[in-house]
């Protein structure tokens, strides 16, 4: 679409949702969608190379990957009932995009669940599979924003100017109405969270930090991004008590993950005390024989 003129500006043009590879027309949306569970699979594969089949990563892959998209849907739908209670024809359809990160996390964790009671997996869940999905939790994110953009979704609140503003945090944009405006850029804002939880993915999987403990910061660095995001988002939402629906959401999934993971550490620090204890012991025995 071409670009047009405001206040005797040119705009930029409209992204298009669909990205032309030869013959084939694909939605922009399940194009990044795509790339990014190619790249968990690639990230699966290779750190788990000389331990775990690759049909078993694969069989997994097929096993949870749809549960965590119908629950991203289920996610977003029921967030916005309003509208989908009156066009029940667009629930299903994800060209358009419309995925919710919690019912994502909810979908992908009963298929881990319910993986799990498979003997066949049982050598490659739950550790290994959730170093993987710790650590494309971030090209999930910046996949999902980058669509976003192209998809006209979780777009920024209007702004009356962008001086003084720069481009990552607002520029011209477009919302479900095709409306280009100055808004809050977050799309820029996600792919940056994107990149942050990529850094602090990295540097704990080269400290070899537990699996629940790598995963528990991620969500809790997801959690705490997307609600600061959310305070900068456009698209409508109820609201209530002067958050978004959204937001509560994202307070309630870093709560339970900050819970988790003060379990979880404070199992580590009583392991640790209790092996200490039995070496000092040992120590002693050793001594007095």
């Amino acid at each position: 679409m071409e670009g047009f003129g405001y206040n005797g500006l040119m705009l930029p043009e409209i992204p298009s949702p669909v990205t032309s590879l030869g013959p084939l027309s694909i939605p922009t949306f399940t194009l990044f969608i795509a790339l990014a569970v190619f790249f968990y699979l690639a990230v699966s594969v290779t750190l788990n190379r000389n331990r775990i089949l690759p049909a078993v990563i694969f069989e997994t892959a097929v096993f949870v990957l749809p549960l965590a998209i119908v629950g991203a849907r289920l996610g977003h739908v029921g967030l916005h009932w309003s509208y989908f209670s009156e066009h029940t024809a667009e629930i299903f359809p994800l060209r358009q995009g419309g995925l919710n990160w919690h019912g994502a996390l909810f979908g992908g964790g009963v298929g881990l669940l319910l993986g799990s009671r498979v003997p066949r997996w049982r050598a490659y869940l739950p550790d290994h599979s959730l170093v993987a999905i710790s650590l494309t939790f971030p090209p999930f994110t910046f996949a999902v924003w980058r669509a976003c953009r192209f998809a006209l979704c979780a777009y920024g609140n209007e702004l009356d100017t962008l001086l003084g503003r720069p481009a990552w945090l607002a520029d011209w944009s477009a919302d479900i109405y095709t409306r280009i405006l100055p808004r809050y850029n977050t799309s820029s804002m996600g792919s940056l969270l994107a990149v942050v939880m990529f850094m602090v993915g990295f540097i704990l999987y080269r400290r070899k930090v537990k699996p629940g403990l790598l995963l528990y910061t991620q969500i809790m660095l997801l959690s705490a991004g997307m609600w600061i995001i959310g305070h900068f988002r456009g698209d409508p939402l109820p609201i209530l008590v002067g958050q978004r629906a959204d937001q509560w959401l994202d307070w309630l999934i870093f709560a339970i993950a900050a819970l988790a993971l003060l379990r979880d550490t404070m199992r580590l620090r009583r392991a640790a005390d209790l092996e200490q204890e039995l070496e000092e012991s040992a120590c002693q025995i050793s001594t007095s024989s």
